[in-house]
């Protein structure tokens, strides 16, 4: 592949050999240690300092290995080699050693601005990793470059030698740096000759190439020509160049900023022949006469007159004596000649003598030459070089295209395909790869590989996906496009997929709409043409004049005129339908879903697989666009363009919106009720929510995809924006301007509807879902109160499916829908798109799975399935778009396959969950109707109580005491401020600790006791001291009820006081309050004419004792009330249970004989039985010995007191009641127990007692009258709760009454509690009742 060299080739210099090493290295570095120490001892390095006179030579031979310990100036390593040496300017004077070679690594050299001199020893060829820098710009160097330069070839920056004192001619091996890049300078020497033609195999130069300052000769290189890619400082100036420049050269300069050629040069000079002249004999000179004087002209020679010169001779002058002999290559075939001629082309003439004129005198003295043609003086014969061959005038440079190579190819022959040349060419080049050729005989590359195209620049590009370069030789304006593909224009390298596929794109080496199939047109042919409508349900541009009407237009149009005509004129009936054979919470779940899912292959840009496909263009049906069920286009062109689709859509549904309420305002007009009126505007209303709720999403998308404009290369025009959803809308027109402010109108007024929905449900929310607390079975009945009440029948739409704590969750769920069908869409990443589909479908399972926002577990299970559906559907979509999986029959028919059969396999496990939470909801609701009936009852009992203790003072003179006792209760919550202090606690001086609180309370438990004790029994009280409240309940009470203040925690000491009589009561609350006493009240609650929801009364007082400050908690009881309170604690436990002590229930009414029966028994005080039967109220109390009593908190019993007297874990489990007294009493007595004595009336107060009177007298008759009641009351309880409940109810209240026998306190116990006193009130029996009572 070497070029070949014009004239005399270069020597070869003689090779300086390399030293023999004599030594063996012994470490690491050691050659390179002998390499840099010949260095500096041939550059005096002693003496190598900067201008400034720094010394230079800092480390240098400092250390055995130079890549090791300090490091030596310039010297740079690498991997514990020497790699490079930076000796800039640091005056090193003297000559290159030859053991330079010995730096095999070095990979940049640079002995710039020194004064170096000698010449340049062959070694340096030695350094083959030098690929950066080679730099000997001004030093004093002379001599050649060596030929050995050329080993350099992995050289590729920088090779400089300008401004030295070089000279010879510049070699021809140069040619062979073909790496070289950047900078190659020979200028300011002294070199000479030609510059080699193998300078054009440098083709990636393209910044410096200077020989100015030289005595270069002969013809410039067309070869440099070769150097297209140069673009800054070409400069050949200050030489002897002549010749004309060649074109090839002269092409660079449109691209070079500095182009240096003509100047000092000779250029357009002919360059002069070299050629070798004939020895000139001098002739023998004749004295002659002298004749009269003869001028004989050219041709002639004087010979005693004029004569010819014959033939094989010549002169050129005047008066000549003789013709000469033509010289070799020359003939001269006529007389007379005044010069000889050249052989003919082809031949030659050998003599070089010059004497025999009949070697010249003809034609036929000319040889024709075997081989070859004859020498350009035609004095012999020689093989036409590379690059030529013989012509009719010698040899003749090949044509571009063509070549020889001056050996086993004479003739010039083509170039082979993939390879090309210049003119004179004496090898083909091969085309840098993806470059090639479109045949044989290229003067240039002139094409491209195959899946490649020649750009506007003459590079090849690879071809874009969507075209066809199976071939070679495409070109950018020629690129031929795949079928279901478009490009914009020919001078655009992008090529796009089409909206519809094949169904749009025909394919083809055409640009534009001429890539679109008929009826197709646009960018990426995704608009109709005129007269065609597109087909929402097959994804097609169909003719109008064909059909106007698809299926899917003739099923939707009739299922909306019935389903609308049936709203409107029949809602009520549809509703109920609906609700009988249709649970409408799940034909909005599906529904949803059905729009979400249908957006899923354009939100991730992935067209599913048949059958899949079909399924999802159906499901598409459900976003109900107008404009996509109708063929507006078809009535009006103007109706296809994307933004008056969205004007007359959003225009549309307002006016269905319009059409439902002018609708209402004609039956309005009508004669009717106004419940029927109330019912129309139900249903109107109802309609108006329904519009709302199934195109919101429908026009939310269609409005956001209003904004979104992508760019489209369009060429040498530029980029194109265009709307997205209609790519014929250009985004920069006035047009789009103008439709841009109105879509913002629309957009707004669009998303106020969610917001609009949660206007109207604030506005209802204490209906939705009342502020307090409230048990299940409540909220199941305020769901039907919700759902049957008149004034939220119209807005019912927005929350009839869903729970009562997610009244809102309509609008949310609108945000959620939106977030699918709209949001997700306008992601450009599509792939982004598919995973944040994944995540949010993902969250929102687990939202569905957890919150259960609706009131049907079977509608939360629907939705969580549907939701897990859509992540799977996500998930599909974005695998088919990473890596393809799926995209096949089998994966098509996976996702057809899951999608439908998803949804009915989840609707039948929802409606099986409904059924199994229906039953278990009716279940449910009878037993808590039974036990709230209980509850009224004693809620009753409550009551007649309370009314026995209101007559009793006024049949005994007192019935001015219930107003006393009420102005006083009210005056102490004025005086401690009642129930508005909240915030009561210990002081903090009393204790910093827990512990410490607990030891103050036990410490003064005795004392606060006593003082309270002395005061409640001087007014004939029963005084009940409670144990002081546990460590783990005080912790667990501070950490759950006062978030760790356990100085708020005021019951640690506490106590209950029961009396007889109101009188009692109200004195007992008059010594309390009495100013300058030991007791203070710091806080108090009136439930005595503040009673609970149960009914039942008490006062409850939180007081301290002078001389401690910590705060004890006092109940005040009424012997009746506390006695009713045992009793319905049963009850109340069991609502507890379930959840449904606070619920409010309307009491059933009792009959008027039960009223009567209820109100002589709480108004005779006498206890007495009938003949034969048990007394009215018999008190029964069984106290768990082990147990804790009650810790009276606020919280506890069905009146909120707690019952201080109550033993067991929850206080002490009664029996008596308006339920279970009789009951109890009688099984005591037929448990053969004795029977407690109770004391017959009350007196007034401050006055003696009346000995209560017997009534155990007939002990058999008793107990048979035991017997039969028990057997009543089973009777009873089984109609109340049924049999199994009633039995087991027989058996417990037998189990506890045997237990009671066993427990000899069951008598002092019953006194204690409920007040039975001895039949004698003395001081001594008082004193010794007291003793028992401690005991």
């Amino acid at each position: 592949d070497r070029l070949c060299v014009d004239g005399n080739p270069t020597t070869t210099p003689t090779t300086t050999p390399m030293p023999t090493l004599t030594f063996k290295p012994t470490f690491p570095g050691d050659l390179e240690y002998r390499a840099l120490s010949a260095f500096y001892t041939a550059t005096n390095g002693e003496s190598w300092e900067s201008y400034s006179g720094t010394a230079m030579n800092i480390n240098w031979l400092s250390s055995e290995d130079p890549c090791s310990g300090d490091s030596w100036y310039g010297v740079g390593c690498a991997s514990g080699e020497v790699v490079e040496l930076d000796l800039d300017s640091i005056s090193l004077d003297g000559t290159f050693p030859t053991e330079i070679g010995y730096l095999a690594s070095l990979t940049s050299g640079v002995f710039k601005y020194n004064t170096l001199t000698g010449t340049l020893p062959t070694e340096i060829g030695q350094l083959t990793d030098l690929n950066s820098n080679l730099w000997f710009y001004s030093n004093a160097i002379s001599g050649t470059v060596p030929s050995e330069i050329g080993q350099l070839t992995a050289l590729n920056s920088e090779l400089d030698f300008m401004d030295n004192a070089m000279s010879g001619t510049m070699p021809s091996e140069i040619g062979q740096l073909m790496a070289m890049t950047s900078k190659l300078q020979f200028g300011t020497n002294d070199f000479t000759g030609k510059l080699p033609t193998q300078l054009g195999h440098l083709t990636d130069m393209k910044d410096i190439f200077r020989v100015a300052n030289n005595r270069f000769s002969r013809a410039i290189p067309s070869q440099l020509g070769r150097w297209t890619k140069f673009t800054f400082v070409f400069d050949l100036s200050a030489n002897d160049f002549c010749d004309a420049v060649p074109t090839e050269v002269q092409a660079l300069s449109s691209n070079v900023v500095q182009f240096e050629v003509t100047t000092g040069n000779k250029i357009d000079e002919e360059c002069p022949i070299l050629e070798t002249e004939p020895p000139t004999t001098s002739p023998t000179v004749t004295v002659l006469p002298t004749p009269s004087p003869t001028y004989c002209g050219p041709g002639y020679f004087e010979d005693q007159g004029c004569k010819l010169c014959p033939k094989g001779r010549f002169n050129g002058f005047d008066s000549a004596s003789l013709c000469a002999v033509c010289g070799p290559g020359q003939v001269a075939t006529q007389e007379g000649s005044s010069s000889c001629e050249l052989c003919p082309s082809g031949r030659y003439n050998d003599d070089v003598y010059g004497i025999d004129a009949g070697l010249h005198d003809s034609i036929d003295d000319c040889v024709q030459c075997a081989q070859g043609v004859p020498n350009q003086q035609q004095t012999g014969c020689e093989m036409c070089g590379a690059g030529t061959q013989a012509g009719s005038d010698g040899c003749e440079a090949c044509q571009e295209g063509k070549y020889t190579n001056g050996a086993s190819v004479v003739t010039c022959i083509d170039c082979q395909t993939g390879k090309y040349s210049s003119a004179g060419a004496g090898v083909c080049e091969l085309c840098e790869s993806p470059l090639t050729t479109r045949g044989e005989g290229a003067a240039s590359c002139d094409g491209c590989e195959k899946f490649h195209y020649m750009n506007l620049d003459g590079g090849c590009t690879l071809c874009p996906d969507g075209t066809k370069c199976e071939s070679v030789g495409n070109e950018l304006g020629s690129l031929m496009v795949k079928v279901g593909y478009f490009r914009t224009v020919p001078s655009s390298s992008e090529v796009y997929p089409c909206t519809f596929e094949e169904a749009a794109c025909l394919g083809g080496n055409s640009t534009g709409n001429k890539l679109c199939r008929e009826g197709y047109e646009a960018m990426l042919c995704s608009s109709c043409s005129a007269r065609y409508f597109f087909d929402s349900l097959t994804r097609t541009c169909r003719d109008c004049e064909a059909t106007h009407v698809t299926p899917a237009m003739v099923v939707v149009s009739v299922v909306i005129v019935v389903v609308g005509c049936a709203l409107i004129f029949m809602y009520d009936k549809v509703k109920a339908w609906s609700e009988k054979w249709l649970n409408m919470g799940k034909v909005r779940i599906v529904y949803t879903t059905c729009q979400i899912l249908a957006t899923v292959p354009s939100t991730v840009d992935v067209p599913f697989p048949e059958p899949a496909r079909s399924l999802f263009s159906i499901l598409d049906l459900s976003g109900l666009n107008p404009l996509d069920l109708f063929a507006g286009e078809c009535v009006n062109e103007g109706l296809g363009s994307y933004d008056t689709r969205v004007i007359v859509s959003t225009l549309g549904v307002g006016g269905l919106c319009a059409v439902n309420w002018l609708v209402f305002g004609a039956r309005r007009l009508m004669p009717a009720t106004s419940e029927q009126r109330l019912q129309a505007f139900s249903s109107h209303n109802s309609i108006f929510l329904g519009l709302t709720y199934v195109f919101y999403p429908t026009l939310s998308l269609a409005q956001l995809k209003g904004y979104v404009c992508v760019e489209y290369d369009g060429g040498d025009e530029g980029m194109m924006r265009l709307l997205k959803a209609d790519l014929s809308i250009d985004c920069d027109s006035d047009r789009y301007q103008s439709f841009f402010g109105l879509n913002v109108f629309f957009t707004i007024m669009t998303q106020l509807i969610p917001i609009m929905y949660l206007v109207i449900l604030y506005r209802a929310r204490h209906l939705l879902h009342p502020p307090s607390k409230r048990s299940e079975h409540s909220q199941l009945r305020d769901r039907q109160r919700r759902e049957q009440g008149h004034e939220l029948k119209p807005i019912s739409f927005l929350f009839e499916h869903y729970d009562l704590g997610w009244w809102h969750f309509e609008v949310i769920e609108s945000y959620r829908r939106v977030a699918f069908i709209s949001l997700l869409a306008l992601i450009t990443d599509k792939t982004l798109a598919g995973f944040v589909g994944i995540f949010m479908s993902s969250m929102s399972t687990s939202f569905y799975r957890e919150a259960a926002p609706y009131h049907l577990a079977s509608n939360n299970v629907l939705a969580t399935v549907a939701n897990q559906q859509l992540s799977f559907t996500f998930l599909s979509a974005t695998l088919l778009r990473t890596t393809g999986y799926g995209d096949d029959a089998v994966g098509g028919s996976t996702l057809l396959a899951v999608n439908v059969a998803i949804i009915p396999c989840s609707i039948a496990a929802s409606w099986a969950e409904q059924k199994k939470q229906s039953k278990g909801e009716e279940i449910k609701r009878k037993f808590y109707e039974k036990l709230k009936h209980a509850e009224a009852e004693d809620k009753k009992t409550f009551d007649n109580a309370w009314t026995g203790y209101t007559k009793h003072a006024a049949d005994t003179g007192n019935a001015n005491v219930m107003s006393q006792l009420e102005a006083n209760l009210a005056a102490l919550d004025v005086l401690v401020g009642g129930e508005v202090v909240t915030s009561l606690a210990h002081p903090q001086s009393l204790a910093r600790t827990i512990d410490e609180l607990m030891k103050v309370a036990i410490a003064n438990n005795d004392m606060m006791h006593g003082i309270v004790r002395e005061i409640i029994e001087a007014m004939n009280g029963v005084y009940q001291q409670g144990p002081v409240k546990k460590l783990e309940r005080v912790q667990e009470k501070s950490d759950n009820d006062y978030k760790g203040d356990f100085l708020k925690v005021i019951d640690i000491v506490r106590s209950s006081a029961v009396f007889h009589t109101l009188v009692d009561y109200h004195n007992a609350l008059l010594a309390l309050k009495a100013p300058g006493g030991k007791v203070k009240i710091v806080r108090s609650k009136d439930r005595v004419f503040k009673p609970l929801p149960s009914g039942y009364r008490d006062v409850l007082l939180n007081i301290t004792i002078e001389g401690c400050d910590m705060v004890m908690e006092l109940q005040l009881h009424l012997k009746d009330v506390i006695a009713v309170k045992e009793g319905a604690h049963r009850i109340y436990d069991m609502l507890r249970t379930a959840g449904w002590e606070k619920d409010e229930v309307q009491a059933e009414m009792l009959t008027e004989k039960e009223v009567a029966a209820a109100r002589r028994s709480m108004s005779s005080r006498r206890r007495v039985a009938p003949s034969g039967g048990p007394p009215a109220v018999a008190p029964m109390l069984v106290i768990e010995e082990a147990a804790e009593p009650n810790e009276g908190d606020d919280d506890n019993g069905p009146s909120g007191g707690g019952g201080g007297v109550r033993g067991g874990r929850e206080g002490a489990v009664g029996a008596v009641g308006a339920v279970g007294a009789n009951f109890a009493w009688a099984a005591a007595t037929a448990a053969e127990l004795e029977p407690v004595t109770i004391m017959d009336s009350l007196q007034p107060a401050n006055g003696p007692r009346a000995a209560a009177e017997p009534v155990h007298d007939d002990r058999a008759g008793w107990q048979k009258h035991a017997k039969d009641t028990i057997a009543a009351d089973v009777e009873r309880m089984s109609g109340r709760y049924g049999p199994d409940v009633a039995a087991k109810m027989q058996r417990n209240n037998a189990a506890e009454a045997t237990t009671a026998r066993r427990r000899s306190s069951f008598a002092l116990v019953g006194q204690f509690v409920f007040g039975a006193e001895q039949p004698v009130n003395t001081p001594q029996q008082q004193q010794q009742q007291q003793q028992q009572q401690q005991q």
